[in-house]
Formats: structure tokens, sequence, C-alpha cells
């Protein structure tokens, strides 16, 4: 079982593909890694990765979500513990996201009900929550075609 919040080392970067080396046990696919890039800003642990393969021998394969321009080998990378997550609710319906949940638009700021603040409209701070990105479908039997479903595209 893989632990919590592993720590590793960027091995190889080629494109938005990067492989890190874990020590012992190392995060579940789908699981969200974050390294710190200086070329993207000078903010801790700024970039995030999904990871998509194990390699064996405590290297994953992940994906980037943004440049991995100025990565090199040798760095720190960190596990989160859990998958890529963005935040749904009234507050981000009609808004711009990134592929992480972070608004990109130029609005005011909003608060989540877990007391993280993020730029966007502030209406009503109970009705913002983070879903997990990746998710299981509905059952077959449960899908309703007579309601317009709601969402961000």
């Amino acid at each position: 079982m893989a632990q919590t919040n592993p720590t590793g080392v960027l091995k190889q970067v080629i494109g938005p593909v990067c492989d890190v080396a874990f020590e012992g046990a190392v995060p579940s696919i789908l699981n969200a890694i974050q390294i710190s890039n200086p070329s993207i800003s000078d903010e801790p642990w700024n970039l995030t990765l999904e990871v998509a393969q194990h390699l064996g021998e405590g290297v994953v394969r992940a994906i980037a979500m943004d440049s991995t321009d100025g990565l090199v080998r040798g760095m720190a990378v960190k596990g989160t513990g859990a998958p890529i997550s963005v935040p749904v609710g009234r507050q981000v319906l009609g808004r711009i996201l990134n592929v992480i949940g972070e608004p990109v638009d130029e609005l005011t700021v909003f608060k989540l009900n877990n007391g993280e603040i993020k730029r966007g409209i502030l209406e009503d701070e109970s009705d913002t929550a983070y879903t997990v990105k990746i998710r299981d479908t509905d059952d077959y039997e449960e899908l309703h075609t007579e309601q317009i479903s709601k969402t961000n595209v």
C-alpha cells in the first residue's frame, strides 16, 4: 500500500512526460505529484503532474499539467496523496478554470468551503467544494434525460 505523501527525485524530462524515482512506496496511478518549477513562478510546488504509469523499481511516469521548461534532473518531488481535484458549485459556473482547477480569468476572489481563497466571484461561500477530476460515471439506470446537466464546458 502506498504511503500518503511520498517524496521522490526527478529522473528524466521528455516534453510533458516526467519520470520520478521514489524511495519505498510510490503514489497510485492518477494521483497528483508536485514539483517547484522556477520558470513558471517563484511559488513552491507550482507544477502539478499526474501519475500515469508505474515503471517498476520505485519509478513512476507522470504527465505535467503545465510547462516543464526549467526542470532539471535531481529536483525534489512530493506526492499529494490524492488525485487532481477541481472546484465545483455555483461560484465556478461560467468561470474559466485550467486543467487543475485554478481560475485563469481576471475576476474577484471567492472563498471555498474548506477556507482556501481562490480568484473568482464571491457569492455564497458554502456552495463550493472540490471534486476529483476523474471519477466513476453514473450507472445507466441513474441517468436522467429529462433534466439539463450543469457543466463547466
